[in-house]
């Protein structure tokens, strides 16, 4: 802010010469000479007077002029804070005093507003400020300057940064001028808010100035509903809506100062002439300073016929209360709860008439009886506040009858209760029918239940109506679970769908099938083989109503068919084998027999003794290897003897630690306690090196073999799943590798003579089937169980030698160590899941399955009771049975872990390897010795070391 404050010099008037006039006078004696010295000391005494005057003169000023700053100071500072800008004129339009909001906002920029600057070059400045002076200027200055020379002006302007600005004008008296500068942008956009929602408005809204009752302003929602143009509207009054007739009220209501109405209903007349009826409501305001009545209308024109139709709708429902069979009570809901409404049905039904009961309680109109039933529903209904439904017997003129009654609770706008409403139906013949369709469906539901086979009925739209309890645990779910669902959705794999659809139409078409073998799926996921039979169940008029489908499962008799069909494939191929083997022993004998005699003629012929030499070099070899043929065919002599399993084997290894090289580590794990074998000790060492040599060929990298030994007891379960095996004693040779592993393609054929996966200059493909023989042959078996990358283990099973010593007793069946806790099982192979599962619940275990971790890691985040995992280690998907362990044990605390695997010692790999002290059962086990491994388990009070450890 700038502010010329031009000050003059202070000026003391003093008459000197009159007081030196005086002085003289004084001075002068009567003879009319001057006294000299009177006259200097006069003179001195009177500019001393003359001196003090001026100073506080002086004085005086100087306090006037501080206190002028003051004020002007303080003028200043009220022309500071005041909000809007303000600047003054002198009588030449010449800018002398602006505050700073106004600096701020002078549209001719800050820099050009000086003291004494020129207002017309201000606004020759400010013109591309202003939208308006665009294109315009000279006439734009000239409509500006004649504005600032009234007396006063208002006008608004819409700056060029959008904001609009009120321009107040005033001249001052002493020819300049003051103007205000006001934003009043926020009120454009008021008002602009107002004009928008005036005009949106859905309700017809009309501003009218209320002593002429002339519209001001109508909005779009007014002239669509009312018909008039707005142009129409503007030159119409209020009345011109109204019918003539009720001018009259119009006028006396706005007479009377009736400024705001709320719903009122008037009469209005449209464009077309149609009548209408329409909610008022007014509220006064100040509308461009006329005062005004805002109006809005809403049309209740349906609402009132809606209401006309309720009154006759009411008649007609109390027309109809009065004439439908069911039997209706209306009582207040209040602490009397009186008799309020009841039909003619009721008082048929109950011998009562209508004048001894309406207005009355029940403690006045009922026997005691009912007063208590009706007295505890009515608590039970006013406690839910909702549809109570009960069925009870009912005492009536005519004996007992059974009634359904449906109560609710009527309530008003505001949620008080009003009425309880009681509807009651007389279902006294359809309940001794249902009775009766209860008995038979009991009696059939008996019987399918009982059915050994899994039945399934279903509907036309493929939905359960019947699931048995061979379904349930067939299927895995519970008959709550299955009913209403579809049955493709339930127990149909995908890649099953068409073929489910086709039998599923055959079923609705009203054909039956049976004998018709198909794929199933349970809850686990778990795929069934099984064998279906169906029939339809027609309806009265002869459409298919359902379909009874029979399931069995054959999962278990198909895989010992395989194991069967395995079993004579190999027998077949052995015989043909020993056949040819016979035949051809039988034809080398005699080639090598002469080939022998003929080397002592040639003795003196270099070249004829080296052909021979080659000769019965290669028929020794046809020797070998019929004498491996005669092996796998179960047809080679035997030499058996009583052996040391664990001797034999450790006098192997040391052989074969120089045979198979130093990049192989070889491990020998004998087990204690070992029974005594009686077999054939070369061949089993022969088959053992062939197992060791096979295994290397699976490690061209080197790797690990591990050979152990134990005690195994076949027991019943295992047997019945493999076709090729007995129950009983045998000890276990293992041998396993951490090689490239096989494919179920290669583990298919890999005892078959002369089938390899290496070079015709690497193997003949008979080392596998001699061991295969060699197992047969001597009363045993051999499994295998490989994994692709991970390994092979080949499990030479050899029966138990009979010893001249008491055998001990065996535990009776029920002293097998039983439990009752909850175990979840953890195996990636069906059919070993299968047995493991019905093993657990045999020994008396609640069962948990899981196909893989993610699977169990999902059961353990339950709310599932779980006392002990049972985990195999080698399992697909990401996360071996180690790593499940150490995740289980995070969420669950305290949880016991039993390990089971194929391979012994647990995984080949540092990810799968166990702690020392962890509890492992290696495969295959008999009940007893899965039943002894959980109770120790059990017994266990802390987890093995390392596991759940990060």
């Amino acid at each position: 802010m700038w502010l010329d404050r031009r000050r003059s010099p202070t000026v003391v008037n003093c008459p000197v010469k009159h007081l030196f006039a005086k002085q003289l006078a004084e001075a002068t004696r009567p003879d009319g000479e001057v006294d000299i010295a009177l006259l200097g000391t006069l003179v001195s005494a009177a500019y001393e007077e003359v001196d003090h005057d001026r100073r506080r003169a002086n004085d005086a000023t100087a306090l006037m002029i501080d206190e002028i700053d003051r004020s002007n100071k303080r003028l200043l500072d009220a022309f500071e804070v005041v909000p809007e800008g303000l600047v003054l004129l002198d009588a030449q339009n010449r800018f002398v005093l602006w505050n700073r909001r106004y600096a701020e906002n002078y549209p001719g920029g800050r820099e050009n507003l000086v003291v004494g600057g020129s207002f017309e070059a201000g606004l020759r400045n400010g013109i591309a400020y202003n939208p308006e002076a665009i294109g315009r200027e000279e006439e734009w200055i000239s409509e500006r300057l004649a504005q600032l020379a009234q007396s006063s002006n208002s006008h608004e302007q819409l700056q060029i940064n959008g904001r609009w600005v009120r321009v107040e004008e005033r001249r001052t008296t002493d020819g300049g001028s003051i103007g205000i500068r006001i934003d009043i942008t926020e009120l454009k956009r008021r008002e602009a808010s107002f004009r928008l929602l005036f005009q949106s408005n859905p309700i017809p809204m009309w501003v009218v100035e209320r002593n002429s009752l002339r519209f001001l302003d109508v909005n779009a929602a007014a002239v669509t509903h009312y018909g008039y143009s707005h142009a129409q509207f503007m030159a119409m009054t209020l009345l011109d809506i109204r019918p003539t007739e009720d001018w009259d009220d119009l006028r006396a209501t706005v007479a009377h100062g009736a400024d705001n109405a709320i719903g009122r209903v008037r009469r209005h007349v449209k464009a077309n002439g149609t009548k209408i009826e329409a909610a008022i409501f007014t509220q006064s305001l100040n509308f461009g300073g006329s005062d005004a009545l805002l109006g809005a209308a809403i049309d209740v024109t349906a609402r009132r016929r809606a209401e006309d139709e309720l009154r006759s709708t009411k008649a007609f429902l109390d027309t109809v209360i009065e004439n439908i069979p069911a039997m209706i009570v209306v009582r207040e809901a209040d602490d009397q709860k009186r008799f309020v409404l009841i039909n003619r049905a009721f008082e048929t039904f109950f011998g009562h008439e209508r004048k001894n009961i309406i207005g009355k309680t029940i403690h006045e109109a009922l026997p005691q009886a009912s007063i208590d039933r009706i007295e505890g529903q009515d608590q039970q209904l006013l406690a839910a506040g909702s549809l109570f439904v009960d069925e009870h017997e009912i005492s009536t003129p005519g004996g007992p009858r059974y009634a359904v009654s449906k109560r609710i609770v009527v309530k008003e706008e505001d949620g008080k209760q009003r009425y309880l409403l009681t509807v009651m139906d007389d279902v006294t013949e359809r309940r001794m029918a249902k009775q009766q369709l209860l008995e038979a469906n009991e009696m059939l539901q008996a019987i399918i239940n009982s059915s050994p086979v899994a039945i399934v009925g279903s509907g036309p739209s493929g939905c359960v109506l019947i699931w048995n309890e061979t379904a349930e645990e067939m299927f895995g779910y519970s008959a709550a679970e299955a009913i209403g669902r579809r049955v493709a959705d339930l127990i149909v794999p995908t890649d099953r769908l068409e073929s489910f659809d086709s039998l599923h139409s055959c079923g609705l078409s009203g054909q039956s099938f049976r004998n018709v073998i198909e794929r199933r799926k349970r809850k686990d996921g778990t795929i069934l083989d099984v064998q279906i039979a169906a029939a339809p169940v027609f309806a009265a008029d002869g459409s298919t109503r359902a379909t009874l489908v029979a399931y069995e499962d054959i999962t278990k008799r198909k895989l010992l068919e395989d194991q069967l069909r395995q079993s004579q494939k190999m027998e077949a191929i052995g015989q043909l084998t020993g056949g040819l083997s016979h035949v051809f022993n039988n034809l080398l004998a005699v080639i090598i027999g002469n080939l022998d005699l003929l080397r002592e003629h040639v003795g003196w012929n270099p070249d004829a003794g080296e052909i021979l030499d080659e000769a019965l070099h290669a028929s020794l070899q046809g020797a070998d290897l019929n004498k491996r043929l005669l092996a796998f065919a179960r047809r080679q002599p035997l030499q058996p003897r009583q052996i040391d399993l664990n001797e034999l084997v450790a006098n192997t290894v040391k052989l074969l630690v120089r045979t198979l090289g130093a990049d192989i580590e070889i491990k020998f794990s004998p087990a204690t306690g070992l029974w005594p074998l009686l077999v054939d000790p070369t061949q089993l060492e022969s088959a053992l090196t062939n197992l060791a040599v096979n295994a290397r060929d699976a490690m061209p990298g080197g790797g690990r073999l591990i050979i152990g030994t134990r005690n195994v007891a076949i027991d019943r379960d295992y047997a019945d799943t493999h076709s090729d095996v007995s129950a009983g004693d045998f000890v276990l040779l293992e041998v396993s590798d951490s090689g490239s592993g096989m494919t179920p393609e290669v583990m298919a054929h890999v005892f078959e003579p002369f089938f390899t996966t290496k070079d015709k200059e690497k193997g003949t493909g008979l080392g596998l089937s001699m061991v295969f023989g060699f197992a047969k042959q001597s009363g045993g078996h051999i499994g295998l169980y490989s994994e692709v990358g991970i390994g092979t283990t080949f499990r030479l099973y050899l029966p138990r030698a009979a010893m001249q010593v008491v055998e001990p007793t065996p535990p009776p069946a029920d002293s097998v160590a039983r439990g009752h806790e909850t175990i979840l099982a953890v195996e990636d192979n069906e059919n070993l899941r299968k047995l493991l599962v019905k093993q657990l619940t045999d020994l008396g275990y609640r069962v948990l399955q899981a196909e893989h971790a993610q699977g169990a890691i999902e059961i353990l985040k339950g709310d599932e009771t779980i006392d002990l995992l049972f985990t195999d280690i080698i399992m697909p998907g990401g996360m071996n049975g180690n790593e499940l362990a150490r995740e289980a044990l995070v969420l669950r605390r305290g949880l016991k872990v039993v390990f089971t695997s194929g391979f012994p010692d647990a995984a080949f790999r540092s990810d799968g390897a166990l702690p020392s002290d962890a509890i492992l059962l290696g495969k295959p086990y008999r009940r007893d010795e899965l039943a002894r491994c959980l109770r120790r388990a059990m017994a266990a009070s802390v987890e093995p070391a390392g596991v759940g450890a990060e």
